[in-house]
């Protein structure tokens, strides 16, 4: 699944990109539906935000989060927006009838 990562002030190690790559693959499922997600993640102050906006063909869906590190906060924000497209999926389902 096509995504990109950007960074604010701050390099990220091999080992956050790794995991957001996997995370992001999960939605594996929901590629019909997903056309693009970028996920953004911010060092602000000692302020880790998270930020994933994921593109579908009548949507944009977009979550945020804050953590403690950078893992926590896109952790928190991947279950709010694996949420929103599952709800998004299953209207899409009802009104399509497939």
């Amino acid at each position: 699944m096509e995504f990109t990562l950007t960074t604010r002030h701050f390099e990220p190690t091999d080992h956050l990109k790794e995991r957001i790559g996997k995370d992001i693959k999960k939605l594996e499922r929901f590629k019909r539906i997903i056309q693009h997600v970028e996920v953004i993640l911010d060092l602000d102050g000692s302020v880790r935000k998270a930020e994933i906006i994921v593109k579908t063909k009548k949507n944009l869906l977009t979550v945020r989060s804050e953590g403690y590190d950078h893992y926590l906060a896109f952790e928190d924000a991947f279950k709010k927006i694996k949420g929103q497209i599952a709800k998004l999926d299953d209207r899409i389902r009802e009104h399509s009838g497939k």
